[in-house]
């Protein structure tokens, strides 16, 4: 059996927006996930506190929800966890950030379309200020 002894090689592909970085190891994604995370980067990273996202990898799971969504999930030592879910298949998404969770939910929703931005909140108006 050639083959068992030879390492495996990732592709890794890493994705420029600004000041902050998307890495890529692997090439199944969420359809709506990688937009929406460019979508908050775009929007959101203008003072540098999104430094990396790293997608990780799909999973299956049995209750189906038809509405894409990406939840704040816990802090990691090095940030924030997050989990996007789209029909059978849920995705890990781990992003190197100074913001709380609170404060990244807010962006992802923006960024998402759930709510519109209103001007008027200092903290958010400093968050959101692109949109």
């Amino acid at each position: 059996m050639a083959g068992w002894g030879r390492a495996v090689q990732t592709m890794q592909q890493v994705i420029k927006v600004g000041s902050a970085e998307i890495v890529l190891t692997h090439n199944r994604h969420i359809p709506l996930l990688m937009s929406t995370l460019n979508d908050v980067l775009l929007n959101s990273n203008n003072d540098g506190q999104i430094s990396r996202i790293f997608p990780g990898v799909n999973q299956t799971v049995r209750k189906i929800k038809t509405i894409f969504d990406v939840r704040v999930h816990g802090t990691t030592p090095n940030g924030i966890r997050l989990l996007a879910r789209q029909h059978t298949k849920y995705q890990e998404v781990f992003v190197t950030t100074t913001y709380t969770e609170e404060e990244l939910q807010y962006v992802l929703d923006v960024a998402m379309g759930k709510y519109a931005y209103r001007p008027g909140n200092a903290e958010l108006d400093k968050l959101c200020s692109k949109r």
